[in-house]
């Protein structure tokens, strides 16, 4: 069965993500990457969201090696939480 989750999302930003992928746009990826982690960490508040850490995560780990590897770290432990619920609701 094909899992929603697992297939690349289309967004119409790319041209924008791309951009921001360029050497000459470091000096903005660092804060921007910075202050959506900072507002992921503090989620539970309203405006706010649990979404912003790993898009922050994303953004820093162009340009931050560990941040790259802290990303990875969480991907893996979502995956083995996402497995574990869906054994655990089909039994």
């Amino acid at each position: 069965m094909d899992d929603p989750a697992d297939k690349p999302i289309k967004s119409r930003g790319k041209p924008m993500l791309e951009r921001l992928r360029e050497p000459q746009w470091r000096f903005a990826r660092i804060p921007l990457g910075t202050v959506l982690v900072l507002g992921g960490v503090i989620g539970f508040l309203p405006l706010v969201g649990f979404w912003m850490l790993p898009l922050g995560l994303m953004i820093l780990a162009i340009d931050i090696p560990l941040a790259g590897r802290l990303l990875d770290r969480l991907t893996k432990l979502g995956r083995r939480l996402k497995d574990f619920f869906r054994r655990r609701t089909n039994r």
